[in-house]
């Protein structure tokens, strides 16, 4: 198995120096999506991802979101805006999962690029916490990561 694999991470004192941050390799990876996108969300309350997941739609790409929601109570705006859309686009699928953890931050690129790493998409996430992550070009790995996601949609 051959991938390429490059490092990304969050916190000012990391990124940089050659080191690309997780919110830029998310947006590349969104803005150039062809096919299909599949993410997980533990947390999500960054609405520049959210709108950016929207434009992926708009463009025609199916989008796949396992989202962890334990109970509505706590549910933040940006998931809600996920929640309410997956109703009016057909290319959208969200999984919401609730009756187990699904802490994995991963999001695969038309089967053939893969983030994972330990970044939410929350503020924190992206700039004040120490995260950090890989980015794998591998159709073979992408393939096996997104039969793990789909795993948790079987029900």
């Amino acid at each position: 198995m051959t991938a390429n694999v490059e490092i990304v991470a969050s916190g000012y004192r990391w990124v940089g120096y050659g080191i690309r941050s997780f919110l830029s390799e998310i947006r590349e990876m969104l803005i150039t999506a062809r096919n299909e996108v599949s993410m997980t969300v533990y947390i999500i309350n960054d609405m520049e991802i959210v709108e950016l997941i929207k434009k992926v739609i708009d463009r025609g790409v199916f989008v796949e979101i396992f989202i962890y929601i334990p109970d509505y109570s706590g549910i933040t705006d940006a998931a809600t805006k996920i929640l309410g859309m997956k109703d009016r686009y057909p290319n959208l699928k969200v999984i919401e999962v609730n009756d187990e953890v699904v802490h994995a931050k991963v999001i695969v690129m038309d089967g053939r690029k893969v983030l994972v790493g330990s970044a939410n998409p929350t503020h924190a996430g992206f700039v004040t916490n120490y995260e950090l992550g890989l980015v794998v070009e591998s159709v073979e790995i992408a393939q096996k990561i997104t039969l793990l996601l789909r795993r948790l949609g079987e029900r």
